[in-house]
């Protein structure tokens, strides 16, 4: 399992809560007893004793330290660094030369000594930032919603591509080239949005389709879905109703007795008017231009971004 060690929060809150400052002898650190109970899990996870997990769980201060240094005062070959749990435990950190040399100057006589191993790579880490900022530009230039990332294991600029031909085609209308350190990941596949008949009177604004990794906020809003001058909101105490920017997969019919009804990608009713919802998401003061341009007046901000999993609670 490799994992950069920024993203070792992945495995719970096992390599942030040790504290204390990391000793520069072999003596077992102080730990307190949540901290302890981090180690065992991770000792758990990893197959490891107790006392190894600490020893590990400890030093991430001092790999901390040393990706700053490293930033800081090697910018110029260092190509970041990760940690690898198989076939053993090591720190791995990249360089474009000079690599063991440079490391030793850093973990010579510190507790990442034994563990630390230099790699070459062909870009630095400065290099896939500037990477990955000029790719976001030409997102926004050609209007994609495309996502990036760092992988900085495989020492490239990740791009989330939900149909890499369609975007090709953009890049080329466009006269557009990606960066050499971009590596195209295809994201997906996702569910075409259904067709939305439109409800006579009735506006029902959809998310675009994910375009790259598919995210969504996670905040929690509760409160009953009404109909008010053909906009759907959502009203919850004394504060506006908002208007729900729907999942793009989500569709809008009306039920026997005419009372508008919400259904999810699945064709599933998860709501109607009427109704007391609960829904992820969350609040946003504006929404893109295109969306913004088809909503009319009157159903105006501001709005809930809902994520799915909408459902009723009476």
């Amino acid at each position: 399992m490799k994992l950069h060690w920024l993203t070792i929060v992945a495995l719970g809150t096992l390599l942030l809560t040790v504290s204390g400052c990391v000793g520069r002898t072999a003596a077992q650190p102080s730990v307190d007893e949540a901290s302890r109970h981090d180690a065992r899990a991770y000792a758990d996870a990893q197959g490891i004793s107790e006392e190894e997990a600490v020893r590990r769980l400890t030093a991430q201060d001092d790999l901390g330290n040393l990706q700053e240094r490293l930033a800081a005062e090697e910018a110029d070959t260092f190509g970041g660094l990760w940690i690898e749990h198989e076939p053993t435990y090591r720190i791995v950190v990249a360089f474009t030369r000079d690599g063991a040399r440079t490391l030793e100057r850093y973990v010579k006589d510190s507790p990442l000594e034994d563990v630390a191993e230099a790699r070459e790579v062909a870009r630095t880490l400065a290099e896939l930032d500037a990477a990955q900022t000029a790719t976001i530009e030409l997102l926004q230039e050609i209007g994609s919603g495309a996502s990036t990332g760092m992988d900085i294991i495989e020492n490239c600029v990740s791009l989330y591509v939900a149909n890499p031909e369609a975007f090709g085609a953009q890049l080329e209308e466009a006269g557009r080239r990606l960066p050499d350190a971009v590596c195209i990941e295809p994201a997906g596949p996702y569910a075409e949005a259904p067709p939305l008949d439109p409800v006579p009177g009735l506006y029902f604004p959809r998310q675009d389709p994910p375009e790259g990794l598919f995210a969504e906020m996670m905040a929690l809003m509760m409160g009953q879905l009404i109909e008010e001058d053909g906009c759907l909101r959502v009203r919850g105490g004394e504060d506006a109703a908002l208007l729900v920017i729907w999942p793009y997969d989500h569709t809008l019919t009306v039920d026997a007795d005419g009372v508008p009804e919400v259904r999810d990608g699945s064709g599933e009713v998860v709501a109607r008017v009427g109704d007391t919802v609960e829904m992820g998401g969350g609040q946003s003061p504006s929404i893109g231009a295109r969306l913004a341009e088809e909503i009319p007046d009157v159903c105006a901000g501001p709005y809930w971004i809902a994520a799915r999993g909408i459902r009723t609670t009476q």
